[in-house]
Protein backbone atom coordinates (compact mmCIF):
# COMPACT_ATOMS: atom_id res chain seq x y z
CA UNK A 1 0.00 0.00 0.00
CA UNK A 2 1.47 3.36 -1.24
CA UNK A 3 1.84 6.12 1.85
CA UNK A 4 -0.45 8.03 0.72
CA UNK A 5 -3.37 5.52 0.73
CA UNK A 6 -2.22 4.69 4.33
CA UNK A 7 -3.10 8.09 4.71
CA UNK A 8 -6.04 7.89 3.32
CA UNK A 9 -7.07 5.58 5.33
CA UNK A 10 -6.64 6.76 8.33
CA UNK A 11 -7.99 9.89 8.06
CA UNK A 12 -11.17 8.46 6.51
CA UNK A 13 -11.17 6.21 10.41
CA UNK A 14 -10.53 9.41 12.02
CA UNK A 15 -12.97 11.51 10.17
CA UNK A 16 -15.82 8.97 10.62
CA UNK A 17 -14.89 8.53 14.68
CA UNK A 18 -15.58 12.31 14.75
CA UNK A 19 -18.84 11.79 13.04
CA UNK A 20 -19.94 9.22 15.59
CA UNK A 21 -18.29 11.07 18.42
CA UNK A 22 -20.88 13.97 17.49
CA UNK A 23 -23.85 12.25 17.96
CA UNK A 24 -23.44 11.99 21.69
CA UNK A 25 -25.20 8.95 22.09
CA UNK A 26 -23.13 6.21 24.08
CA UNK A 27 -23.62 3.24 21.06
CA UNK A 28 -22.39 5.79 18.25
CA UNK A 29 -19.62 6.56 20.88
CA UNK A 30 -19.20 2.91 21.03
CA UNK A 31 -18.41 2.99 17.36
CA UNK A 32 -16.14 5.48 17.27
CA UNK A 33 -14.20 3.96 20.25
CA UNK A 34 -13.89 0.70 18.18
CA UNK A 35 -12.79 2.77 14.60
CA UNK A 36 -9.92 5.06 16.68
CA UNK A 37 -8.69 2.16 18.27
CA UNK A 38 -8.28 0.16 15.03
CA UNK A 39 -6.86 3.19 13.57
CA UNK A 40 -4.46 3.56 16.50
CA UNK A 41 -3.31 -0.35 15.88
CA UNK A 42 -3.13 0.54 12.05
CA UNK A 43 -0.64 3.62 12.53
CA UNK A 44 1.59 1.94 15.42
CA UNK A 45 1.92 -1.10 12.96
CA UNK A 46 3.29 1.58 10.19
CA UNK A 47 6.02 2.90 12.17
CA UNK A 48 6.92 -0.48 13.74
CA UNK A 49 6.80 -2.09 9.95
CA UNK A 50 9.58 0.58 9.77
CA UNK A 51 11.35 -0.24 12.62
CA UNK A 52 11.42 -3.77 11.40
CA UNK A 53 13.03 -2.95 7.68
CA UNK A 54 15.82 -1.30 10.16
CA UNK A 55 15.73 -4.36 12.20
CA UNK A 56 16.47 -6.36 9.12
CA UNK A 57 19.14 -4.47 7.61
CA UNK A 58 21.16 -4.93 10.73
CA UNK A 59 20.67 -8.85 10.81
CA UNK A 60 22.25 -8.79 7.19
CA UNK A 61 24.93 -6.59 7.90
CA UNK A 62 25.65 -9.29 11.35
CA UNK A 63 25.37 -12.41 8.59
CA UNK A 64 27.63 -10.59 5.75
CA UNK A 65 30.03 -9.48 9.02
CA UNK A 66 30.10 -13.69 10.06
CA UNK A 67 30.73 -14.49 6.47
CA UNK A 68 33.53 -12.27 6.60
CA UNK A 69 35.28 -13.94 9.46
CA UNK A 70 36.28 -10.41 11.12
CA UNK A 71 38.27 -10.72 14.31
CA UNK A 72 38.52 -8.39 17.14
CA UNK A 73 38.13 -5.58 15.72
CA UNK A 74 34.27 -6.26 14.97
CA UNK A 75 32.98 -8.04 18.10
CA UNK A 76 31.73 -4.45 19.54
CA UNK A 77 30.31 -3.65 16.31
CA UNK A 78 28.68 -7.02 16.28
CA UNK A 79 27.20 -6.31 19.77
CA UNK A 80 25.50 -3.30 18.27
CA UNK A 81 24.22 -5.09 15.38
CA UNK A 82 23.13 -7.55 17.81
CA UNK A 83 20.77 -5.30 19.61
CA UNK A 84 19.01 -3.63 16.45
CA UNK A 85 18.29 -7.90 15.99
CA UNK A 86 14.34 -8.25 16.37
CA UNK A 87 13.76 -12.58 17.21
CA UNK A 88 10.76 -14.11 15.16
CA UNK A 89 9.15 -14.80 18.55
CA UNK A 90 8.94 -10.80 19.43
CA UNK A 91 7.59 -9.92 15.73
CA UNK A 92 4.35 -12.21 16.21
CA UNK A 93 3.91 -10.67 19.48
CA UNK A 94 4.19 -7.53 17.51
CA UNK A 95 2.10 -8.50 15.16
CA UNK A 96 -1.07 -10.36 17.30
CA UNK A 97 -0.59 -8.24 20.56
CA UNK A 98 -1.35 -4.39 21.24
CA UNK A 99 0.81 -4.20 24.00
CA UNK A 100 3.72 -5.51 22.53
CA UNK A 101 3.36 -3.73 19.75
CA UNK A 102 3.03 -0.38 21.79
CA UNK A 103 5.89 -1.12 23.88
CA UNK A 104 8.12 -1.65 20.22
CA UNK A 105 7.05 1.27 18.85
CA UNK A 106 8.10 3.17 21.87
CA UNK A 107 11.69 1.46 22.15
CA UNK A 108 12.13 0.99 18.39
CA UNK A 109 9.92 3.26 16.36
CA UNK A 110 12.50 6.12 15.67
CA UNK A 111 9.07 8.38 17.23
CA UNK A 112 9.03 10.01 20.31
CA UNK A 113 6.08 7.96 21.51
CA UNK A 114 6.04 9.24 25.22
CA UNK A 115 5.72 6.62 27.93
CA UNK A 116 2.32 8.85 29.20
CA UNK A 117 1.05 8.07 25.76
CA UNK A 118 2.39 4.73 25.86
CA UNK A 119 0.18 3.76 28.81
CA UNK A 120 -3.30 5.51 27.91
CA UNK A 121 -2.81 3.94 24.62
CA UNK A 122 -2.83 0.29 26.50
CA UNK A 123 -5.71 1.63 28.53
CA UNK A 124 -7.82 2.91 26.37
CA UNK A 125 -7.70 -0.47 24.16
CA UNK A 126 -8.62 -2.42 27.58
CA UNK A 127 -11.55 0.44 27.68
CA UNK A 128 -12.68 -0.58 24.01
CA UNK A 129 -12.36 -4.34 24.85
CA UNK A 130 -15.10 -4.30 27.34
CA UNK A 131 -17.08 -2.03 25.21
CA UNK A 132 -16.67 -4.48 22.06
CA UNK A 133 -16.05 -8.05 23.65
CA UNK A 134 -18.74 -7.55 26.55
CA UNK A 135 -20.83 -4.05 25.63
CA UNK A 136 -19.56 -2.61 28.48
CA UNK A 137 -20.38 0.48 28.02
CA UNK A 138 -20.43 2.96 30.62
CA UNK A 139 -22.50 5.76 29.15
CA UNK A 140 -21.28 7.99 32.05
CA UNK A 141 -17.07 8.12 30.56
CA UNK A 142 -17.57 6.18 26.57
CA UNK A 143 -17.28 10.43 25.49
CA UNK A 144 -14.56 11.23 27.64
CA UNK A 145 -12.59 7.89 26.29
CA UNK A 146 -13.79 8.44 22.90
CA UNK A 147 -12.11 12.52 22.91
CA UNK A 148 -8.87 10.85 24.62
CA UNK A 149 -8.42 8.30 22.39
CA UNK A 150 -8.66 10.70 19.68
CA UNK A 151 -6.28 12.68 21.04
CA UNK A 152 -3.92 9.83 21.10
CA UNK A 153 -4.57 8.65 17.31
CA UNK A 154 -4.08 12.12 16.30
CA UNK A 155 -0.48 12.43 18.16
CA UNK A 156 -0.05 8.70 16.37
CA UNK A 157 -0.77 10.21 12.78
CA UNK A 158 1.54 12.95 12.99
CA UNK A 159 4.59 10.74 14.23
CA UNK A 160 4.01 7.76 12.23
CA UNK A 161 7.27 7.00 10.14
CA UNK A 162 7.51 5.36 7.24
CA UNK A 163 10.58 4.10 4.85
CA UNK A 164 9.78 6.67 2.50
CA UNK A 165 7.96 9.30 1.93
CA UNK A 166 5.21 10.86 -1.30
CA UNK A 167 5.06 13.81 -2.80
CA UNK A 168 1.12 14.41 -4.59
CA UNK A 169 -2.48 16.11 -4.42
CA UNK A 170 -4.71 14.61 -1.72
CA UNK A 171 -7.78 13.28 -2.68
CA UNK A 172 -11.23 14.42 -1.60
CA UNK A 173 -11.63 13.15 2.36
CA UNK A 174 -8.03 14.72 3.02
CA UNK A 175 -8.70 17.98 0.47
CA UNK A 176 -12.43 18.33 2.66
CA UNK A 177 -10.13 18.82 5.95
CA UNK A 178 -7.27 20.85 4.31
CA UNK A 179 -10.28 23.01 3.17
CA UNK A 180 -8.22 26.62 1.88
CA UNK A 181 -4.45 25.12 2.87
CA UNK A 182 -3.29 25.63 -1.37
CA UNK A 183 -0.24 23.04 -2.09
CA UNK A 184 1.14 26.16 -3.42
CA UNK A 185 2.25 27.25 -0.21
CA UNK A 186 3.31 23.28 1.17
CA UNK A 187 7.05 22.68 1.46
CA UNK A 188 7.73 21.92 -2.04
CA UNK A 189 5.68 24.62 -3.50
CA UNK A 190 3.58 22.80 -5.87
CA UNK A 191 2.49 19.23 -3.74
CA UNK A 192 1.95 17.99 -0.74
CA UNK A 193 4.77 15.47 0.69
CA UNK A 194 3.22 12.84 3.03
CA UNK A 195 4.97 13.93 6.27
CA UNK A 196 3.72 17.08 6.27
CA UNK A 197 -0.26 16.04 5.36
CA UNK A 198 0.48 13.64 8.14
CA UNK A 199 0.94 16.74 10.97
CA UNK A 200 -1.51 19.50 9.14
CA UNK A 201 -4.73 16.33 9.02
CA UNK A 202 -3.90 15.93 12.87
CA UNK A 203 -3.97 19.27 13.55
CA UNK A 204 -7.09 20.28 11.44
CA UNK A 205 -8.72 16.94 13.60
CA UNK A 206 -7.95 17.91 16.64
CA UNK A 207 -9.19 21.80 15.86
CA UNK A 208 -12.38 20.82 14.48
CA UNK A 209 -13.14 19.03 17.94
CA UNK A 210 -11.78 21.93 19.44
CA UNK A 211 -9.25 19.15 21.53
CA UNK A 212 -7.02 21.80 23.09
CA UNK A 213 -4.45 20.63 26.02
CA UNK A 214 -7.42 22.03 28.00
CA UNK A 215 -10.30 19.71 26.41
CA UNK A 216 -7.71 16.97 26.76
CA UNK A 217 -6.91 17.51 30.32
CA UNK A 218 -10.62 17.69 31.24
CA UNK A 219 -11.78 14.53 29.27
CA UNK A 220 -9.03 12.91 31.55
CA UNK A 221 -10.49 14.15 34.83
CA UNK A 222 -14.18 13.77 33.83
CA UNK A 223 -13.39 9.93 32.93
CA UNK A 224 -11.98 9.36 36.35
CA UNK A 225 -14.21 11.67 38.16
CA UNK A 226 -16.64 9.20 36.75
CA UNK A 227 -14.93 5.85 37.29
CA UNK A 228 -14.33 7.40 40.98
CA UNK A 229 -18.39 8.59 41.59
CA UNK A 230 -19.34 4.86 40.68
CA UNK A 231 -16.57 3.37 42.75
CA UNK A 232 -18.01 5.14 45.29
CA UNK A 233 -20.92 4.36 45.32
CA UNK A 234 -20.51 0.36 45.13
CA UNK A 235 -18.45 0.81 48.11
CA UNK A 236 -21.65 1.96 50.03
CA UNK A 237 -23.31 -0.58 48.58
CA UNK A 238 -21.08 -3.42 49.96
CA UNK A 239 -21.29 -1.55 53.45
CA UNK A 240 -24.52 -1.30 53.66
CA UNK A 241 -24.96 -5.37 52.59
CA UNK A 242 -23.21 -6.03 56.25
CA UNK A 243 -25.72 -6.89 58.87
CA UNK A 244 -23.78 -4.47 61.16
CA UNK A 245 -21.88 -2.25 58.50
CA UNK A 246 -18.13 -1.90 58.80
CA UNK A 247 -15.99 1.33 58.23
CA UNK A 248 -15.12 1.96 55.11
CA UNK A 249 -11.33 1.20 55.66
CA UNK A 250 -12.05 -2.40 57.04
CA UNK A 251 -14.38 -2.63 53.45
CA UNK A 252 -11.11 -1.93 51.73
CA UNK A 253 -8.94 -4.89 53.34
CA UNK A 254 -12.26 -7.28 52.62
CA UNK A 255 -12.13 -6.44 49.33
CA UNK A 256 -8.27 -6.46 49.19
CA UNK A 257 -8.43 -9.69 50.57
CA UNK A 258 -10.77 -11.65 48.61
CA UNK A 259 -14.63 -12.89 49.13
CA UNK A 260 -13.49 -15.41 51.60
CA UNK A 261 -11.98 -12.66 53.60
CA UNK A 262 -15.28 -11.78 55.19
CA UNK A 263 -15.52 -15.29 56.82
CA UNK A 264 -14.38 -16.09 60.51
CA UNK A 265 -11.82 -16.64 61.45
CA UNK A 266 -10.56 -13.72 59.69
CA UNK A 267 -6.75 -14.03 57.86
CA UNK A 268 -3.94 -14.08 60.18
CA UNK A 269 -2.35 -10.54 58.79
CA UNK A 270 -5.84 -9.63 57.62
CA UNK A 271 -5.48 -6.42 60.55
CA UNK A 272 -1.60 -5.80 59.65
CA UNK A 273 -0.85 -6.31 55.69
CA UNK A 274 -0.02 -3.29 53.79
CA UNK A 275 -2.73 -2.18 50.95
CA UNK A 276 -2.15 -0.90 47.60
CA UNK A 277 -5.51 0.87 48.15
CA UNK A 278 -6.61 2.69 51.34
CA UNK A 279 -8.73 5.37 52.03
CA UNK A 280 -5.84 8.16 51.66
CA UNK A 281 -5.89 6.26 48.01
CA UNK A 282 -9.39 6.98 47.42
CA UNK A 283 -8.43 10.63 48.55
CA UNK A 284 -5.42 10.86 46.90
CA UNK A 285 -6.98 9.92 43.42
CA UNK A 286 -10.39 12.10 44.23
CA UNK A 287 -7.65 15.37 44.38
CA UNK A 288 -5.92 14.59 41.43
CA UNK A 289 -8.53 13.79 38.75
CA UNK A 290 -9.73 17.48 39.92
CA UNK A 291 -6.14 18.66 39.40
CA UNK A 292 -5.80 17.06 36.27
CA UNK A 293 -8.24 19.24 34.46
CA UNK A 294 -6.17 22.35 35.53
CA UNK A 295 -2.64 20.45 33.91
CA UNK A 296 -1.24 22.92 31.57
CA UNK A 297 -0.51 20.49 28.87
CA UNK A 298 -2.30 17.36 27.87
CA UNK A 299 0.62 14.88 28.65
CA UNK A 300 0.99 16.28 32.03
CA UNK A 301 -2.76 15.33 32.28
CA UNK A 302 -1.95 11.96 30.43
CA UNK A 303 0.75 10.97 32.91
CA UNK A 304 -1.22 11.58 36.18
CA UNK A 305 -4.35 9.87 34.53
CA UNK A 306 -2.33 6.48 33.75
CA UNK A 307 -0.25 6.52 37.26
CA UNK A 308 -3.80 6.25 38.78
CA UNK A 309 -5.76 3.99 36.50
CA UNK A 310 -2.92 1.31 36.39
CA UNK A 311 -4.29 0.46 40.12
CA UNK A 312 -7.61 2.04 39.71
CA UNK A 313 -8.18 -0.83 37.43
CA UNK A 314 -6.92 -3.65 39.36
CA UNK A 315 -9.20 -2.46 42.14
CA UNK A 316 -12.46 -2.13 40.24
CA UNK A 317 -11.36 -6.01 39.03
CA UNK A 318 -11.48 -6.71 43.09
CA UNK A 319 -14.89 -4.83 43.81
CA UNK A 320 -16.76 -6.68 40.89
CA UNK A 321 -17.57 -10.04 42.77
CA UNK A 322 -18.50 -8.50 45.71
CA UNK A 323 -21.52 -6.24 43.57
CA UNK A 324 -22.32 -9.85 41.68
CA UNK A 325 -22.67 -11.62 44.42
CA UNK A 326 -24.94 -8.41 46.06
CA UNK A 327 -26.59 -8.62 43.14
CA UNK A 328 -27.00 -12.31 43.13
CA UNK A 329 -28.08 -12.41 46.64
CA UNK A 330 -30.96 -9.48 46.27
CA UNK A 331 -32.23 -11.69 42.80
CA UNK A 332 -32.84 -14.79 45.54
CA UNK A 333 -34.35 -12.80 48.08
CA UNK A 334 -36.74 -11.37 45.41
CA UNK A 335 -37.80 -15.10 44.41
CA UNK A 336 -38.86 -15.68 47.78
Amino acid sequence: MSTFAALERSTVQLVEAKRFAAHGDPSYSRLALLLLDNAAELSLLRTARSALLLADQYAEMGGRLDEAGLGGLSESLQATIRLGNVSARRRKKIEREFDALVDFVAERGRTELAPEVADCLKILHRFRNGAYHREDIRADIIHSAVLIYFFLCCELLADERHPAHQLGTPGPVIAAILGDLDPAKSRSGFAYDTMELRTLIAARLRQDLSLDHAAVTRALSQHLNGRLSVLDRRLETITDFFERPPRRSTVLRIIQFGPDSAADPLPADFWTRKLQVTEATLEDWQSSAHRIAEAAHAHDGLRSFARIESVLAQFEEQVEPFIEEIDRQEELWRER
